[in-house]
């Protein structure tokens, strides 16, 4: 599935090149790019889909790729809220690892020859 993607990327490209005023082309990497995960790429493709101009003759409508947007930009913000509770996570894995690591330094010293 990745090669279809990786394939359909190099063919939205191409059409990129060689007409970049045709919207469908950049809303259809950003697609592409959406399903890969890469959702900074894809809304900077969208974004740019929405600036060109649509013909009677396009086969997509404008508001199709103002929906696809709205789409793109609630992931980003979900991915916003949750990027604070991750690191937060992280923190806490860290001081836990910390933590385990003292521990076991603690219990391989040997107790001092005081006693």
């Amino acid at each position: 599935l990745i090669g279809e993607y990786e394939s359909a990327l190099e063919i939205y490209k191409e059409a990129m090149k060689l007409k970049p005023s045709f919207p469908e082309a950049y809303y259809n990497y950003a697609r592409v790019l959406d399903k890969m995960g890469d959702l900074e790429k894809a809304l900077y493709m969208v974004r740019h889909a929405l600036t060109l101009r649509y013909w009677n003759t396009s086969t997509i409508k404008k508001s199709d790729v103002e929906a696809f947007l709205a789409v793109l930009e609630e992931k980003e913000r979900e991915e916003q809220l949750k990027a604070p509770k991750k690191k937060a996570e992280a923190e806490e894995i860290q001081s836990d690892e910390s933590n385990m690591i003292d521990d076991e330094i603690d219990n391989s010293n040997p107790k001092s020859m005081e006693d």
